[in-house]
């Protein structure tokens, strides 16, 4: 267990916190931006009480609030393959709007490399791999226009 005393600038007592980890975040607190905390650490030691503080850090808060952006993505802005696992064999879904060509490498467990191809974007969802392979695992690394995605294929 760890307990951490939390001291505004100005020396006024703000918390204390006991955690059973050597760490506690800001936001376990109410604090202000652009300030300045004082921290004091203690641990328990074995069964019984806690020890003596150790030597006191600081901790300089961010002058205004972090700007989070949320970025939405298009139901369909990444490539998949199906079905997985596949018994004959699967298709790769192409990228929703993309006319970029498709290229995708597969491999076996051993690394080597079985099919590199490149597939028009027209004609991917008619396009089938797999069909000639023997039962196995198989990494798939496919790319179209700047997306990259990597599928890890199970025939049965």
């Amino acid at each position: 267990m760890y307990a951490f005393r939390i001291y505004a600038s100005n020396g006024a007592f703000i918390a204390e916190l006991e955690r059973p980890y050597n760490f506690f975040r800001i936001t376990d607190i109410a604090y202000a931006y652009s300030s300045i905390y004082t921290v004091k650490v203690r641990i328990k030691q074995g069964i019984g009480m806690f020890g003596e503080y150790g030597t006191i850090c600081s901790i300089e808060t961010p002058k205004d609030a972090i700007k989070r952006e949320t970025i939405s993505v298009a139901a369909h802005s990444v490539l998949s393959a199906y079905p997985n696992p596949f018994t004959t064999a699967f298709t790769i879904t192409p990228l929703e709007g993309e006319t970029a060509t498709l290229f995708y490498q597969v491999y076996d467990v051993t690394g080597k490399m079985l099919e590199s191809r490149s597939v028009e974007a027209s004609e991917v969802t008619n396009h089938t791999i797999g069909a000639d392979y023997p039962v196995g695992m198989y990494l798939v690394i496919a790319r179209q226009g700047a997306t990259t995605q990597t599928f890890k294929m199970i025939k049965q």
